[in-house]
């Protein structure tokens, strides 16, 4: 990462995509497909373990948040653009 950093970061990712003509047509969240597919990530289980534990005393709001903190979207073109 130091000889290729990301500087893709707007804080809207969203908002730019919109903007250019694009909306989201699939949202995955890597924690809920690796629950539907029972398939953990593979991190050090001290790792599983601290989440775990915070994941229990979250808030359920915080814990949504956490579980989409990360995944991919396949966007289309607006309707209307183009």
């Amino acid at each position: 990462m130091k000889n290729a950093p990301f500087l893709f970061e707007p804080k809207d990712y969203f908002g730019f995509f919109a903007a250019a003509g694009w909306q989201p047509k699939e949202i995955k969240y890597f924690a809920e497909e690796a629950q539907r597919l029972r398939r953990p990530a593979p991190f050090p289980w001290h790792v599983r373990l601290i989440t775990s534990v915070l994941g229990m005393l979250m808030p359920p709001e915080k814990r949504r948040a956490m579980e989409q903190y990360a995944g991919f979207v396949l966007f289309e073109p607006a309707t209307g653009h183009g």
